[in-house]
């Protein structure tokens, strides 16, 4: 052992000695002392000693003298308690600082809460530098603001943070902080739902998580990526504890073309929920009907019903107006981030967020006769909510089934300009969802249909002339497309920005153009389906390949390569995301000209179909001068699971080289070339081309020699 390492591991035992005295000794120490005599200026705010029921841990220090260098900024502790029945969490941090960014984004700390029902108890704030221990909990800068984090997403929640300004921070201090939250909102009381993250973007050296309460029978807990398990305990009083240590947990490296609802770090879920019936009953007793309503109300529904002698148009027309009319603004204060508003209220403002939109829309219903039920959903988790405990608080968004007679309607109010009848109405894809029901059991799967939400590019370059090269473009959009252009198109894009996009992708294909038909965008609303036509005067379509040196024109499969993630590792433990919806179409036609002889090409077919999707190639002539290639892809799933990643990656270089292929011009007899070697890419392929060049070239060497 070299001097240095004994010198470094003897200041280490030093140091976790004086940390461990410091550190035990701090909460029981200064319960009922005065740590600071600061007034911080706000009710909820406040600088005392943490509760009795805090456990102290010792404190462990790396021994080994290069961990600071290849952990930088690396967590020290996480320290994490739960007490349930008092509704307190603690939280105590310890974390070394190596470098000027680590500095950067440590040295001030954002407590948020909602002042509500919620209340911030701040114990100790420490900087560590050279063993000397420098107190900052007086001398810090703290400021308690207003700062409301979700407005962009026309949210109101009244939040408020407590910020605190560290001065004189440098690299290698240590800094240490712990504080305690108290309160729980009202709605959720009796009820304790939250998740322990067992994994940082910076490394953790140890990691301490406990939960204390009552009743051990209501917890019920769920792992995930996890083999840590509780280590249990009774308190005494009919209190219980649960234990999860970890230690040296590496940084978490992110990971690419995730599924949205996949979540790749380790965590632990806790729910006081026993079963999904119990929180659809929570949940049916905040979506209640109005014993009565004003006369502007039933005044409204009446004009709505007036539209139209059919029942499901008068529900249309009720549909519509709460979708366009009132517009998305949430205040979410306290309890109303899972209670509705009044429909009363929301209809005096003109405004509110999901669940506002809901109870308004089935106020509407419920004065045209109509009977309609609440669905909790979760825009991520999708169908995936089944593989979490129950609780509410993984549901963030909320629809409507509406109900008439035998059939069930899915309508989501907050969409704007949706298109399509009450019969074919898009809504989703959610997967499942909790009905607000007494009735309901468990998750209910909610219908989508897949192939009523298309991509379509068809893409004609008009060769037959040589003088006047052409590209024509047709683009159709249905179901959920038609919805997602539709909205981008009138919240700003506007026609002049999609008009650009589409002239740069073509130029980039096919070099110097310009507008030969106008750029025409012709929505139907009620078969809610649109179609984008567009023209181009090409200078010259025909590029010399870099390879072969022989006239090219290229074509790219645009729809299903902006939908599919084809970059994709091999050695990857995670699932692969897919697109959902995913059926696109695209058609491309390359009409030569009459007066050459016949160009001649082999047809070619290429389909793969597995449980995770389906994707069709075929090129063939349609006559004698013109060449049709044809793409389809329908995914089944919305992942490739991760058990199949490598089956995965050699299905998608297949596909990428297909989607995006070169035609060569013919040669002097009529016979056309196209890159079309499936197993391998295109830059693979001319790869090949160069080395079979070099390997003639140096057999005729030889021979020549000889």
């Amino acid at each position: 052992m070299s001097k240095h390492l004994f010198k470094y591991r003897l200041f280490s035992a030093v140091m976790n000695f004086i940390m461990m005295i410091f550190v035990s000794s701090f909460p029981n120490n200064l319960e009922g002392a005065e740590i600071s005599r600061r007034d911080v200026g706000d009710p909820n705010c406040s600088i005392k000693p943490c509760s009795s029921w805090v456990k102290n841990i010792p404190i462990k220090y790396p021994d080994d003298s290069e961990f600071f260098k290849n952990f930088p900024d690396s967590y020290l502790l996480i320290d994490h308690q739960i007490e349930a029945d008092q509704k307190e969490v603690f939280y105590h941090v310890i974390r070394h600082l190596s470098s000027p960014g680590g500095v950067q984004e440590n040295s001030t700390i954002n407590l948020g809460f909602d002042p509500l029902y919620e209340s911030i108890v701040f114990h100790n704030l420490v900087v560590v530098r050279n063993n000397t221990y420098i107190d900052k909990v007086d001398t810090a800068r703290m400021e308690v603001i207003h700062q409301e984090k979700n407005i962009s997403d026309s949210i109101y929640d009244g939040t408020k943070s407590w910020i605190f300004f560290l001065e004189d921070v440098q690299p290698g201090d240590i800094i240490e902080y712990s504080y305690s939250r108290i309160g729980r909102l009202p709605v959720l009381e009796k009820y304790l739902t939250t998740m322990l993250s067992l994994q940082r973007e910076t490394h953790i050296f140890q990691g301490f998580f406990r939960l204390v309460g009552c009743d051990a029978s209501r917890f019920n807990f769920h792992r995930h990526l996890t083999a840590t398990m509780p280590k249990q305990q009774d308190l005494g009083g009919g209190k219980k504890e649960w234990i999860w240590e970890v230690s040296d947990t590496p940084a978490y490296e992110g990971i690419s073309s995730l599924p949205i609802w996949y979540i790749a770090m380790p965590y632990i879920q806790i729910s006081s929920f026993k079963d999904w019936a119990e929180v659809a009953n929570w949940g049916t007793n905040l979506f209640q009907l109005p014993e009565n309503y004003s006369e502007e109300l039933t005044q409204l529904a009446n004009v709505l019903k007036s539209k139209s002698p059919l029942l499901e148009e008068q529900i249309l027309h009720a549909i519509r107006f709460v979708q366009d009319e009132i517009r998305y603004l949430g205040y979410e204060l306290g309890d109303n981030a899972y209670k509705p508003y009044d429909p009363h209220i929301v209809l005096k403002r003109r405004s509110g967020d999901c669940k506002d939109k809901v109870m308004f829309l089935m106020s509407l219903l419920d004065l045209m006769g109509v009977r309609s039920c609440p669905v909790l959903v979760n825009t991520s988790l999708q169908e995936h909510i089944s593989d979490w405990l129950p609780t509410p608080t993984i549901l963030n968004h909320a629809i409507l089934q509406i109900q008439i007679e035998n059939n069930r309607f899915w309508v989501d109010p907050t969409k704007t300009y949706s298109g399509g009848s009450l019969r074919n109405m898009v809504c989703g894809p959610f997967g499942n969802g909790l009905l607000l029901s007494k009735e309901t059991i468990n998750l209910t799967e909610i219908p989508f249909d897949a192939k009523g939400s298309l991509r379509k590019a068809t893409t004609t370059v008009d060769l037959s002339q040589t003088d006047a090269y052409k590209v024509i473009s047709e683009t159709l959009y249905t179901g959920f497309w038609a919805d997602t252009f539709r909205s981008r198109y009138y919240s700003g894009n506007g026609l002049k920005v999609i008009e650009k996009r589409f002239k740069d992708f073509f130029s980039k294909l096919y070099g110097a153009l310009t507008t030969s038909t106008p750029f025409d965008i012709k929505d139907d609303l009620e078969k809610n389906e649109i179609i984008i036509r567009v023209a181009y005067n090409v200078k010259d379509p025909w590029k010399v390949d870099d390879v072969s040196k022989t006239l090219a024109v290229d074509y790219y499969a645009s729809e299903i390569g902006d939908l599919l993630s084809l970059s994709v590792d091999s050695m990857r433990k995670a699932p692969c995301e897919l697109p959902c919806p995913g059926y696109a179409i695209d058609e491309f036609f390359m009409i030569f000209p009459k007066t050459k002889s016949l160009w001649d090409f082999t047809p070619y077919r290429f389909e793969l179909d597995n449980d995770e999707l389906r994707f069709l190639t075929e090129w063939k002539q349609k006559d004698s001068h013109c060449l049709h290639c044809y793409y389809e892809l329908m995914a089944k799933k919305d992942h490739v699971p991760s058990e199949k990643i490598e089956e995965w990656y050699r299905d998608s270089q297949q596909i990428s080289s297909l989607i995006s292929r070169t035609l060569f011009h013919p040669d002097e007899k009529g016979n056309m070339a196209l890159s079309i070697d499936s197993s391998t890419p295109m830059f693979v392929s001319r790869l090949i081309y160069v080395i079979l060049c070099i390997f003639s070239l140096l057999i005729w060497i030889y021979y020549m020699r000889k």
